[in-house]
């Protein structure tokens, strides 16, 4: 029965590569509720704010169990301040009647209070200490507390009909509100006042996220990215093409990763601070993401609609093939032991290759899994006269990349072996045996030290007949079958040449 599923599970992994290349899996949530925010304070404790309810792990996702919470608020905020400590912002209502409520938490999220209600409905809320804090909501309400929450002072930011949705805080006094109509105000002096700042696209900005004072990206409606580099004195939009999604979620790193997520299974990714941006795919279903959240760069999470949750334990992109470098497709070799290299993929934490006689694979010469980008064939594999196909594919746990393009190389007939690892004392070459030949001969020679291997053949007149250029080689002992079959009788010369020595012996072709 073992020796049935081995089997079962290699044919499996040959045949059916896509069950194993899914880089975002899928947790039950236990509901079908929006899914709105989330902190993580690492890659195993996170909660999760929503729809009705909220929601928290301590196994990093694989079990999502409901708080007790009032049920009737959608949950748009949720900040830990430290293990035991967290808050959570509520809104119930149309945004035009809405009422408020502030949760808190002192136990680790085990049991929440009532901490504040207000007049309007509240969509996030930020500590940036154990005093002071800051929530902001629907009709431009923001209060700030100076005393853990016990007190709110409401601030007039304008009475107009604009929700505001998100808040950052890249120190104790710099802050800024993203809203609805295109709308972000700053703050230099931890909330008191309030400058609304200049922004000429139209959009409902859903979330913003600052690298330090200077530096930092709002998203929002019609696919819309905004980035700042002087404190918000300026806004310059990045567009990416064919992205028109509502962008509900930002996440930026000291690193330079940033990540954006929205409505239409919207996934995109930056690695140089928002400048450029890519399109992440392999996405499962088609989701409206509200949020997304990495608790370090490999493992990460999305929420969505209708309850929806995903996970990546690597880096939730899809893993790019290595490019073949060596041979050369359509190459011939002089070699049974060829050193075939592809490039390496930062991603990858181990490579899979596969050599076959035939361009489909469908039986194999030779395969290995690799931790780096080199291969040496072994002896016995590989026989001279035929040609032989290569690829490769990425692996990075469970995910694999798409094969590599397939290469092949031809090796030839006078194929040179490596008949010994021992390091000679310096280099050497043998007479040919048998000498006279006809119409074959092998000749031995050692190399000392590693370096690129030129070998030529050539007549008694001085003339070239045969040259071969190969890939670096390692010292050792080497034997190469050299095939005169095409050539008349008379005086020939062999000779290597390997990190400038050049060893050379006279031959004697008799037909």
């Amino acid at each position: 029965m073992k020796i049935k599923i081995f089997i079962f599970l290699i044919i499996t992994f040959f045949l059916c590569p896509s069950l194993f290349s899914q880089y975002w899996t899928l947790q039950n949530s236990g509901t079908t509720k929006i899914l709105g925010e989330s902190y993580f304070s690492n890659q195993n404790s996170g909660w999760i704010a929503g729809e009705n309810s909220l929601l928290r792990t301590s196994n990093g996702g694989s079990n999502w169990v409901s708080q007790v919470v009032p049920s009737l608020y959608t949950y748009g905020g949720i900040q830990f301040l430290n293990a035991d400590t967290g808050w959570v912002a509520g809104s119930y209502g149309d945004y035009l009647t809405s009422t408020g409520i502030l949760l808190k938490s002192v136990n680790g999220g085990t049991s929440w209070a009532t901490m504040y209600n207000s007049t309007r409905g509240l969509w996030d809320v930020v500590f940036i200490n154990s005093n002071t804090g800051f929530v902001c909501g629907d009709m431009k309400y923001f209060a700030k507390t100076t005393n853990g929450g016990l007190n709110w002072d409401q601030k007039n930011l304008g009475s107009t009909t604009s929700e505001f949705f998100q808040m950052a805080f890249p120190d104790n006094n710099t802050g800024y509100i993203v809203g609805s109509h295109n709308e972000i105000f700053k703050t230099s002096d931890a909330g008191e006042n309030w400058i609304q700042q200049n922004v000429s696209v139209a959009s409902w900005l859903r979330d913003v996220s600052f690298l330090n004072v200077n530096t930092g990206i709002a998203v929002g409606s019609n696919g819309v990215i905004l980035k700042t580099t002087n404190g918000g004195n300026n806004w310059v939009q990045k567009t990416v093409s064919g992205i028109t999604s509502y962008l509900f979620s930002i996440q930026l790193f000291e690193t330079g990763t940033v990540w954006v997520a929205g409505w239409d299974n919207t996934l995109l990714k930056s690695t140089d601070f928002g400048d450029t941006w890519s399109v992440v795919g392999g996405l499962p279903g088609n989701n409206q993401l509200t949020n997304v959240n990495f608790s370090n760069p490999s493992t990460g999470w999305l929420l969505g609609y209708n309850g929806i949750i995903l996970k990546t334990t690597n880096g939730g992109v899809a893993l790019n093939a290595p490019q073949l470098i060596y041979p050369l497709n359509s190459s011939t070799i002089h070699t049974t032991k060829p050193g075939l290299t592809f490039t390496s993929v930062p991603e990858a934490l181990s490579y899979f290759l596969q050599i076959s006689a035939s361009s489909s694979f469908v039986t194999l010469t030779d395969f290995a899994y690799l931790t780096s980008n080199q291969y040496t064939v072994p002896a016995g594999k590989l026989t001279g006269g035929n040609t032989y196909y290569w690829r490769v594919k990425s692996i990075a746990g469970t995910v694999e990349s798409q094969w590599s393009s397939i290469w092949n190389f031809y090796v030839h007939p006078d194929a040179i072996l490596n008949i010994s690892t021992e390091i000679p004392e310096d280099y050497t070459i043998e007479q040919n045996y048998p000498n006279p030949f006809n119409p074959s001969t092998k000749i031995k020679f050692g190399i000392k030290e590693k370096g690129n291997l030129s070998i030529s053949v050539y007549d008694a007149g001085g003339k070239t007949l045969k040259t071969e250029n190969t890939n670096s080689v390692n010292p050792g002992y080497y034997e190469y079958n050299l095939n005169m079959s095409n050539y008349p009788s008379g005086v020939y010369y062999f000779s290597y040449s390997v990190n400038g020595i050049r060893k050379t012996v006279k031959m004697l072709l008799i037909k």
